[in-house]
């Protein structure tokens, strides 16, 4: 095996480009302007928002020994903030009982730094895998033509997967992923009762609340991330944005008195895949028959740290270890 493709440089095609590349000529192919899949910080002016994943967690042996140098560096940090949960018109204060990580200055700085020492094409939408005796050549949405490939791995959600390598469709087929909205707000000055900074929410479209500020090393100014509930994102994916919007600022008033009128940034964002009711139930697919792989959080739980579990066992098998 001499050149391996793979698709999505998030937390799994960012860990199998490390171990791979000792194997193989390994590229990466992204959509995005940078390395990072759920790992997402956007900047608005001033406002810094992680509007994907919020935090993570560490706590099996092989994902904590994969963390350490980032933590001793500082780009990987702990995160404590007051946590409540909002919802029938009361507020609880609630407790983490585990560490809680976050990238620093952005949740994925960290990532940035792996993939640094990678072949990553970005800007790069692969939108077609055609094989020919064995290899494979992959083309982009700018109709360009990379390869061939002795193997192809897909870190891809499991439906873009499916779509895209046919012959891998069957065993993902039992896969199921749910949709989240991200609302972005920044404030000149912190709206709404309490001094939490972040809070789970009940009975309501939205389920999650959190003042990016408070995390270690952002930007001081007001910028709150909103996600809607995986349940009510699903039932609303048809709807026009302001519909959405309009919806979600009733539920934030309702839930945490905020105004979201009086945000001088808002900005909307909508993941498709967002999180795995229906995990697949094993750490990886490989159709080595075909020169296919996948992997991701997908496979296991739907966790950052399932997604770097699912990448780690599939190095393992194709490194031999």
């Amino acid at each position: 095996m001499t050149k391996i493709a793979i698709l999505g440089a998030g937390m799994a095609g960012c860990y199998l480009g490390q171990r791979l590349r000792a194997l193989a000529e390994v590229r990466l192919f992204d959509k995005a302007r940078g390395p990072s899949g759920r790992l997402s910080t956007r900047r608005g002016g001033e406002f810094q928002f992680d509007h994907g994943a919020q935090f993570f967690t560490a706590r099996s042996e092989e994902f904590l020994k994969y963390l350490a140098p980032y933590v001793k560096s500082g780009l990987v940090q702990g995160w404590k903030p007051r946590l409540v949960t909002l919802g029938s018109g009361r507020t609880f204060k609630r407790q983490w009982f585990e560490p809680h990580l976050v990238g620093v200055p952005g949740m994925s700085s960290w990532l940035k730094e792996v993939a640094a020492e990678l072949d990553v094409q970005l800007h790069c939408t692969i939108v077609r895998a055609e094989s020919l005796e064995g290899r494979w050549t992959l083309h982009d949405a700018q109709g360009r033509q990379h390869g061939p490939f002795e193997l192809v791995i897909s870190t891809l959600p499991a439906p873009q997967t499916a779509e895209l390598l046919a012959p891998l469709a069957t065993r993902l087929a039992g896969v199921r992923m749910a949709a989240c909205y991200a609302w972005m707000l920044g404030f000149e000055q912190r709206p709404g009762p309490g001094n939490w900074e972040a809070a789970l929410v009940q009975d309501s479209p939205l389920s999650w609340l959190a003042w990016n500020q408070s995390k270690p090393g952002r930007s001081p100014k007001p910028a709150l991330v909103v996600h809607t509930s995986n349940e009510w994102a699903e039932g609303n994916l048809g709807r026009p944005e302001e519909e959405v919007q309009a919806e979600m600022s009733a539920a934030l008033m309702a839930c945490a008195g905020i105004d979201s009128s009086l945000a001088v940034f808002s900005q909307l964002h909508r993941w498709r895949f967002a999180s795995t009711p229906v995990d697949l139930g094993a750490p990886y697919v490989l159709d080595l028959a075909n020169g296919l792989a996948a992997c991701g959080d997908w496979c296991l739980k739907g966790r950052l740290e399932g997604a770097f579990l699912s990448a780690f066992q599939l190095a393992e098998h194709l490194s031999g270890a």
